[in-house]
């Protein structure tokens, strides 16, 4: 009989220790990923990889011919000093550019192209926990959707801006559509462009858990459990459970080989926006990877965009007024 019970207690410990581990994995994989560790981290300029590298040179100098247009912005929403660039060219419309995860308002310069080119302004921002901006904690576009919002009603107010197109890459098209869907946004936000977009971040997270070759049984419910303990906000609540409420023009790009947003969940985000039929597009791009697709094919993407506030975007803001 106390064979038994020996056995009964070593199994105990056993799990009780592997739990244990679990959880400083999964605390040691939050803090490094997911939280911002000093004051102007997370702004992506100069990244060694050189796929990033190139984008942000193209960039940055792309935008250098308007530099004497550039209105260096500030504001606070919710006690947060935010910071901005805004690029008024002259128009009474503007893209508000909304970047990925770590990326800040420089790397945004990279897709500003397309909207200059169609009597666009341009604002880049700084998220929450980005660049000079304040703030430590991701809260995966929730807590970031307020300060779109309020980048917006600066850019109305203060700019005789009448027209807002909202362009979100990865984790920026899940503030972008919070901010869509929130009830207090208002009519000037006509449009919205989505670079990959994810169904939840709890999903497109789970796959870069597998790409590190970390265990994502147990460990990435537990990263979400110190979410929502620092955020109060669930990376199983995503894009996916608010899209149907967004009714204005959408544009999809999305690339084949997006191993984070996965093309499926793709198609049923595209599927179950409650956008008329005749308003929405998606684009695909063959071998297009997540958060590349510019690079892939500059000529689709920026054509895309070109093609859809052309068509869609000036015709339903036409029938507004």
């Amino acid at each position: 009989m106390e064979y038994y019970v020996w056995i009964i207690a070593a199994v105990i410990v056993l799990v009780i220790s592997v739990f244990c581990a679990m959880c400083v994995t999964a605390r040691v994989i939050y803090w490094n990923t997911l939280t911002r560790k000093k004051k102007e981290g997370w702004k992506n300029q100069g990244s060694d990889n050189p796929e990033l590298r190139e984008m942000y040179d193209v960039g940055t100098g792309y935008i250098k011919q308007f530099a004497d247009k550039k209105i260096d912005l500030h504001t606070v929403n919710e006690g947060f000093n935010l910071y901005a660039e805004y690029y008024d060219l002259g128009f009474d419309r503007a893209v508000i550019i909304v970047p990925g995860r770590t990326e800040g308002m420089t790397y945004s310069y990279y897709y500003a192209k397309a909207y200059v080119e169609s009597g666009y302004n341009v604002l880049v921002l700084d998220q929450r926990c980005h660049g000079k901006s304040d703030g430590k904690y991701s809260s995966f576009g929730f807590n970031e959707s307020r300060d779109v919002l309020k980048w917006g009603r600066i850019l109305h107010e203060e700019y005789g801006v009448n027209s807002i197109v909202l362009h979100g890459i990865c984790i920026g098209c899940a503030c972008s559509i919070f901010a869509l869907t929130n009830d207090s946004c208002p009519d000037y936000f006509t449009a919205f462009v989505a670079d990959g977009m994810y169904s939840t971040f709890y999903a497109s997270f789970k796959k870069r858990m597998e790409g590190f070759h970390a265990p994502p049984f147990i460990v990435i419910d537990l990263v979400n459990m110190y979410a929502k303990h620092y955020t109060g906000y669930n990376m199983k609540v995503g894009p996916i459970d608010v899209i149907p409420k967004y009714s204005k023009p959408l544009l999809m790009l999305h690339g084949e080989a997006d191993i984070y947003s996965v093309p499926p969940k793709a198609v049923e985000l595209f599927e179950k926006a409650g956008t008329d039929k005749n308003q929405k597009r998606i684009v695909w791009f063959k071998d297009g990877r997540h958060s590349r697709l510019r690079l892939k094919d500059t000529e689709l993407y920026d054509s895309a965009i070109k093609s859809f506030l052309a068509e869609i975007v000036a015709e339903h803001t036409a029938d507004k007024k």
